[in-house]
């Protein structure tokens, strides 16, 4: 069974569109400053989760992914 999403002619352009629609969503916000920064609460069990350097490598992973 073939799933109907996109030909090969529109993938062309779905692929750039949603590059750019991810950076808009996702990468602009980052840079942008509407209130003043502030830190979340921790939860008591939070604050016994050690960090690990070497973890930081699943979270680059989601960008390969996406």
């Amino acid at each position: 069974m073939k799933l109907p999403f996109f030909n090969n002619k529109q993938k062309a352009w779905v692929g750039p569109l949603g590059i750019v629609v991810f950076m808009l969503c996702y990468m602009v916000p980052n840079h942008l400053v509407f209130f003043k920064p502030a830190s979340l609460p921790f939860f008591v069990f939070e604050q016994s989760i050690p960090f690990i350097d070497w973890t930081i490598w699943f979270y680059i992973s989601d960008y390969l992914y996406i």
